[in-house]
């Protein structure tokens, strides 16, 4: 681990010699923009919606804080991975019903979560941002696929099309980039059952080649020009 940590640094100290202009995200800009705390505070400056959030270890902290209308919930890693000694563990979107939430009374646990109400959803969005370009793609869901498309993108429970959300939100996006200072952002999005759009994540490297071949998206296109030195 310690030699690992040593790569990194050196790594960071070479990076930063580099002018941005040679990156469409530079390595600094993207380690800050992995932090989903920070996403969802810049989420909301843009305009989206944010789910209500609690980060914590302390259940009762979460029940008093969600309240007992709030039927259902979901749990969220801080990070995409944690390092637990010689193991890493990842953990996908979990929905925690009531049966869960009783089950849970009394605990502390040793790493915080991201606790949010579970939005029933008429759809979701994966919105592939270049810049100023915006390719979004509707995503639709059914059975355990509604909690977190993810896990079972490759199934016939959850379905993608090429659809066009307001251009407000094709907006937020892009202005989202220019703030952190990225070219590139992958963003999920939930539409809830009124319409109304809530900001989940942007994952700043975030894949989108079976967009492209699925729905003709032509976002390769979009980064080549991107680096492409300007004329």
């Amino acid at each position: 681990m310690t030699y690992v940590n040593e790569v990194t640094s050196l790594n960071r100290a070479l990076w930063s010699v580099l002018p941005e202009s040679i990156w469409l995200s530079s390595p600094l800009q993207l380690w800050r923009a992995e932090r989903k705390f920070q996403q969802l505070l810049l989420a909301r400056e843009v305009g989206f919606e944010i789910p209500r959030t609690m980060v914590s270890s302390d259940w009762s902290m979460i029940e008093k804080f969600m309240g007992a209308e709030t039927q259902n919930l979901v749990v969220k890693m801080a990070r995409g991975v944690l390092a637990d000694q010689n193991h890493v563990m990842a953990m996908p979107t979990t929905l925690l019903a009531l049966p869960q939430r009783n089950a849970l009374q009394g605990v502390v646990s040793p790493f915080p979560g991201i606790y949010q109400p579970y939005l029933e959803k008429r759809r979701e969005w994966r919105i592939t941002t270049v810049k100023e370009e915006a390719f979004p793609a509707a995503i639709y869901t059914n059975g355990k696929s509604r909690v977190d498309w993810r896990q079972s993108q490759t199934s016939n429970d959850v379905t993608f099309a090429k659809e066009d959300p307001p251009s407000l939100v094709l907006e937020y996006c892009v202005e989202y980039l220019r703030r952190s200072e990225l070219g590139y952002g992958a963003f999920d999005l939930v539409e809830d059952e009124d319409g109304q759009f809530f900001f989940l994540e942007c994952n700043p490297s975030g894949q989108y080649s079976w967009l492209e071949e699925l729905l003709g998206l032509p976002i390769s296109g979009s980064l080549a020009a991107s680096l492409l030195p300007a004329q």
